[in-house]
């Protein structure tokens, strides 16, 4: 198992790994990087955040066609995201709307998440 592991994750993709951190270093000089980032550092400003604040998403929504922050569905929404959904299950409605489960180096405030209403489907 340990060889499998090996194979997988070092030796079938080392010449990909190899000319990225070719082209990395004629991008970045590592020493002044490891002066300034920690590895946890370099980690978010590449993935994103791994804390997730939904009070903050819902604060910097976007309302559209008719939804107000007030309204009744959108209340509904709120409460269960907020109050009756664990982190991996806010995880998921991030990564359904996102294509990411991981907030934005800012937060989830920085994201554009609207709540729209169709005309066509849904009555309020």
């Amino acid at each position: 198992m340990k060889l499998f592991i090996d194979y997988e994750f070092n030796l079938q993709c080392a010449p990909q790994l190899r000319s990225f951190k070719l082209g990395f270093e004629r991008m970045v000089d590592f020493r002044v990087l490891k002066t300034v980032l920690t590895p946890g550092d370099l980690e978010q400003l590449i993935c994103g955040q791994r804390t997730l604040d939904f009070e903050e998403l819902k604060e910097y929504c976007i309302y559209a066609n008719g939804y107000e922050p007030e309204s009744q569905l959108v209340t509904q929404f709120w409460e269960i995201v907020l109050d009756e959904w664990d982190d991996a299950q806010r995880r998921k409605l991030l990564s359904f709307s996102t294509g990411s489960d991981r907030a934005p180096v800012n937060g989830l405030k920085s994201m554009k998440f609207y709540i729209v209403k169709d005309d066509e489907n849904v009555s309020d």
